[in-house]
């Protein structure tokens, strides 16, 4: 190998000498460096020729013509071109691996070398930024030169504005100008001539058309992928929570950055930012608190960038007004402080802030400081001030937050006194009511102006007539104790005393009285009558001595308009105004349970509900209650209708009537018929009736009535009382009997339903719905059809019974000393299990069946005999067909099925005689035959037509069918095509005639057609 090298290098250069081929310096200077890592004592330089392939054309090379070399011997060398760099060097005869192409190599300019040769080769044109096809001489070419079109897109054909920014190797200093994939921006640099890659332009303009530009508008590293946000928003809705909308030029720099940790932007210095835009912006200086105009760049700025000069103050100005913004002068807010206040021009008045910044003149919020609300305004400090309390009349302290408060917040407590003056609350309970201004709200004797919990409290002078709290109303005014206040004053009032009912002066002090104080007698005694009113409404009706005028109930003392109110003392047994009790307390009037107040504790009372339409008691207070209200349950029941509940249970009210003609009652209940209308209501039911015990009930009738005893199974009569009885209660025998019935069973009851009735079942005997222990009764009809306990297993041995009732039914029974079933005529009810419907349903349970298969028949679900007839062989399951014997009890489904035609003749046995065709496979007919009637097999038809119609001469030549089930048997048919018999898969149902059980079968039918075997 180490020989080889040197011989290919050596042979290499003086070709290329001979040639005078140019070669570049910097390809043959890597060549020679990658040749001397694998040949230190190799000095001479090669150019850029390699090996063509054997089936090339070559020259001869001797050692003669090949200086420095003279131990050579003649070789053949193939000219095969290459790339210009090698990674290691072998036998001359054979292809040399190749380095990967430098991205400089597609910035060479075409070369096709000196060679003789015409060899298709594909070069980069940087020019057309595409791969074209030239024609290569065979040697001394550069590195722009590759062997197919694919090699050259794959090396050169690169997006310029992916790569990163070569500065190239050499001497020369040339402006270039490089794509930052980064920035996303053109920028210059210096090209030292040669080598770099493709991102390298003469002119911004080439870069910028070839990569266009979307530079990161942003401070720091941009938010990948970009979001665009609203222009003119500090923080827009798409911008996230540590983010903040940078405005740029165009909408591609209008995006959200990321904010730089927690630095307010209104401290942030004014950065012009980089770019050529020339955009006007504001900016806000924190030295001078002021917001100035500069010029933006477009890009690069910080979060201290506003559109406007009122975007600007509206984010960074400092304002401590809480409405509109301070008073300026030649545009620099006003200061004040608290010994310059009057300094503020008419409508402002002077905020006191934390600082003279914050101390300015805002607008008005009104005219009065001292009526308006506490504000502790905004901010993060915490300022003592006091502000006036309308509420209570007093200064107050607060911590003020520094900002957008109101005009009441006073530097001291001297202050706010100073500026509103103090009030003399008159009021016992609180403080009085205060108007929209907060001052107490005044009242007069002409106009009482107090809500409907002040009361209005008159006092010595103006300011102290005014709304006091706590209000009560009526008879509550005249219980309140007589107070004579506080204060200087003299005042000639009057007071109500409970005790005796009179009207008393007193001497009033002018302050912090109740409202049992009246300033005229008149007044006293209008507001609280020397007797007690126990009407709910209005005053009870008076005599001419002016007391009320006393009733008792059941007595109309009160005449047309007036109801008597029945209190706990005499006394309170009075006359009220209203509709008398009788409808009013029968008509719905929900029951009162009054006021306390009388001289008696409260008492229990009857009130009428309606809803229930019943009497019930209550505890009454003594007065203010209405009609419905009486004494005892007698009175309440003798005053309003009440209903008495017929039903067991409960019912809704108002009750639902219904008749023995019409019965109109929902499901779920029953009519019961009582002694009259009101009695015969819908009632709830209890289930089953039949099943229910007899009801004598606990009225006071005697009606005679019919129920269904379940003991004896029959329809029993007995007496009812006519209140609460249950549904097995009939009008009649007849009514009793068609719901309940006799019972056809011979012992206990017939198996009961969900819905609780007698469960019918099938009139065969054969059916499964009846539960394991019952048995099948079928009587004349279908309410006598029912499961009947007690039954046996074999109801072949129970003896005959013709049963009771007036039914004429013909049936069968198995006499098992005959051992044969024979006829009877059954009553209708009250038979056993040995009852059969016909005579071979009599056979098929008690007459054991002589099996006529050979294996067992097909049965049903139930586990009986499937039995098929000559004209219904398709209703044998899939195996089995149907054997046609000498009766209908031998004509069943037998197993195993197959092809007629293939099996022998079988007479089968026993002594029938039956005339019978079977198709001879040997002569190719059907021949008569004679069966013995059972343990035949399928080759056995009822007529010579049948057998010709199933085994036609050609069977053998049927396609190979193998059926439209999903089973799988294998089977033999005959093969036409290879004219022999063959297994394949049988599905189990459909197919046709060439399917036979074995092979030997198939051999046997298709044999003697003469095809081979």
């Amino acid at each position: 190998l180490h020989h080889a090298v040197v011989l290919y290098v050596v042979v290499a250069l003086a070709i290329c000498r001979q040639s005078g081929s140019s070669t570049d310096d910097s390809i043959l200077k890597t060549m020679q460096n990658d040749i001397s890592a694998n040949e230190e004592k190799t000095s001479n330089s090669i150019c850029c020729a390699t090996l063509l392939r054997p089936q090339s054309s070559y020259v001869n090379v001797t050692a003669q013509n090949v200086p420095g070399v003279s131990h050579l011997q003649t070789q053949k060398l193939y000219i095969y071109p290459q790339p210009p760099s090698f990674s290691k060097y072998g036998d001359p005869l054979q292809s040399l691996a190749v380095r990967s192409i430098p991205s400089s190599a597609c910035n060479l300019p075409q070369q096709i070398g000196t060679g003789p040769y015409r060899i298709p080769r594909w070069y980069y044109n940087p020019a057309r930024m595409r791969c074209e096809l030239f024609y290569w001489s065979g040697c001394c070419g550069n590195a722009n030169n590759f062997q197919t079109f694919h090699n050259c897109q794959q090396s050169c054909e690169v997006d310029p504005c992916t790569l990163e920014r070569d500065q190239g190797i050499g001497p020369a200093q040339l402006q270039r100008y490089a794509f930052n994939k980064y920035t996303k921006m053109c920028e210059p640099f210096i090209y030292f001539g040669s080598a770099g890659n493709r991102n390298n332009f003469h002119s911004l303009q080439d870069c910028q058309q070839q990569c266009p530009e979307s530079p990161n508008p942003c401070p720091h590293a941009p938010i990948t992928p970009a979001t665009p946000c609203a222009s003119g928003s500090a923080v827009s809705g798409s911008c996230g929570t540590d983010q903040y909308c940078h405005t740029g030029q165009s909408p591609s720099t209008t995006v959200c950055c990321n904010r730089p940790g927690s630095v307010d932007r209104c401290s942030q210095p004014v950065v012009a930012g980089i770019g050529n835009a020339n955009l006007q912006r504001w900016y806000f200086n924190s030295y001078s608190q002021q917001c100035q105009q500069f010029i933006y760049n477009g890009l690069r700025g910080n979060e201290n960038n506003f559109l406007t000069q009122q975007e600007c103050q509206n984010a960074c100005v400092v304002n401590p007004c809480s409405r509109g913004i301070p008073y300026q002068n030649q545009g620099v807010n006003l200061q004040c402080t608290a010994l310059n206040q009057g300094i503020c021009p008419s409508g402002y008045y002077c905020h006191i802030g934390v600082d003279s910044r914050t101390s300015v003149c805002c607008q008005m919020l009104g005219n009065d400081p001292c009526t308006q609300a506490l504000e502790q305004g905004q901010g993060s400090y915490s300022l003592q001030r006091w502000y006036w309390n309308a509420a209570s009349q007093q200064c107050i302290s607060f911590a003020y937050r520094g900002l957008k408060g109101t005009q009441n917040n006073f530097l001291t407590q001297q202050d706010c006194e100073r500026t509103c003056h103090a009030f003399q609350n008159p009021c016992s309970l609180g403080n009085p009511q205060l108007t929209q201004d907060g001052r107490p709200l005044a009242c007069s004797a002409a106009q009482n102006t107090c809500s409907s919990t002040y009361w209005c409290h008159f006092g010595a002078v103006s300011q102290t007539t005014v709304c006091c709290p706590g209000r009560v109303e009526g008879e509550a005014i005249c219980r309140q104790p007589m107070t004579m206040g506080s204060g200087g004053a003299n005042l000639q009032r009057w007071y109500f005393n409970w005790n005796t009912r009179q009207c008393v002066p007193f001497i009033y002090g002018g302050l912090f009285g109740n409202q049992n104080n009246f300033r005229t007698l008149q007044q006293c005694q209008q507001t609280c009558p020397s007797y007690v009113n126990v009407c709910p409404t209005g005053s009870p009706l008076l005599e001419s001595n002016g007391r009320p005028r006393p009733c008792t109930f059941g007595v109309d003392n009160c005449g047309a308009g007036y109801w008597c109110h029945l209190g706990l003392v005499s006394d309170e047994y009075q006359c009220c105004v209203g509709q008398p009790t009788n409808p009013a307390a029968c008509q719905g009037m929900p029951y009162s349970v009054g006021v306390l107040g009388s001289q008696a504790p409260a008492a229990t009372r009857w009130y009428y509900d309606q809803q229930t339409m019943s009497c019930r008691t209550f505890q009454y207070n003594g007065l203010k209650g209405n009609q419905n209200n009486f004494l005892t349950q007698e009175d309440c029941e003798s005053t309003c209708h009440v209903f008495i509940n017929p039903c067991i249970e409960a019912i809704t009210l108002p009750p639902q009537q219904c008749s023995a003609n019409v019965d109109t009652c929902p499901s779920g209940t029953f009519c019961l018929i009582g002694m009259s209308a009101e009695t015969s209501i819908c009632c709830p039911s209890q289930g089953n009736p039949c099943l229910l015990p007899r009801a004598l009930g606990t009225g006071s009738g005697f009606l005679q009535r019919w129920y269904f005893s379940s003991q004896t199974g029959s329809c029993q009569p007995f007496t009812y009382t006519g209140l609460k009885g249950n549904e097995n209660n009939f009008l009649t025998r007849e009514r009793c009997e068609e719901t309940c019935g006799p019972n056809p069973c011979p012992e206990g009851r017939p198996f009961l339903g969900a819905d609780g009735r007698p469960q019918s079942c099938n009139s065969s005997g054969q059916s499964s719905s009846c539960p394991r222990t019952y048995w099948c009764h079928t009587g004349a009809n279908e309410l006598n059809t029912v499961c009947c306990p007690g039954a046996v297993n074999n109801p072949c041995n129970l003896p005959l019974v013709t049963g009771e009732g007036t039914a004429n039914l013909e049936r069968f029974y198995f006499d098992s000393s005959a051992g044969a079933c024979r006829p009877f005529i059954y009553n209708g009810i009250k038979g056993n299990q040995n009852n059969f419907l016909t005579l071979l349903a009599c056979q098929m349970v008690c007459q054991p069946l002589q099996n006529p298969c050979i294996g067992q028949p097909a049965t049903t679900a139930a586990g009986q005999v499937l039995f098929c007839s000559s004209t219904n062989k398709d209703t044998c399951p899939v195996n089995f067909w149907c054997h046609i014997g000498a009766n209908p009890e031998t004509t069943v489904c037998c197993p195993g099925a197959t092809n007629p035609c293939s099996v022998p003749l079988s007479p089968g046995t026993g002594n029938a005689g039956l005339q019978r065709w079977y198709y001879n496979a040997d002569d190719r007919e059907c021949q008569p035959f004679q069966y013995n009637g059972m343990r035949g097999n399928q080759n056995n038809f009822e007529s010579q037509a049948e057998c010709a119609r199933t085994c036609p001469e050609q069977l053998c030549l049927l396609s190979i069918d193998r059926g439209a089930c999903g089973g799988r048997q294998t089977r033999y048919a005959f093969d036409r095509q290879t004219s022999q018999c063959v297994p394949f898969e049988y599905t189990g149902c459909g197919g046709n005639l060439n399917n036979f059980q074995t092979l030997a079968d198939c051999m046997a039918t298709c044999g003697a057609l003469g095809f081979r075997r």
